[in-house]
């Protein structure tokens, strides 16, 4: 039969040889967690940029493009 003490020693060995099986784990196999958010930041950056490039060049665009095909000297009307 276990004894309050020896139940003490047997939770405290287990503690120990938990905590030698974390330590043992190499630093590159877990990334910490505020890396992971700095990506996540980093790519919801990137994907504004992006998003507001298209939305300034995609109508520019289209009257530059506009502009070009009804053009006066092209038409003829000069």
């Amino acid at each position: 039969m276990l004894t309050n003490s020896s139940c003490q020693k047997v939770f405290a060995e287990l503690k120990w040889s938990n905590m030698d099986a974390v330590s043992q784990v190499p630093m590159e196999a877990v990334l910490p967690k505020h890396i992971l958010d700095i990506w996540v930041i980093v790519l919801i950056i990137l994907a504004t940029i992006v998003i507001m490039t298209s939305l300034l060049l995609c109508p520019a665009t289209a009257v530059i493009i506009y502009r070009m095909r009804t053009h006066p000297v092209l038409n003829g009307a000069v």
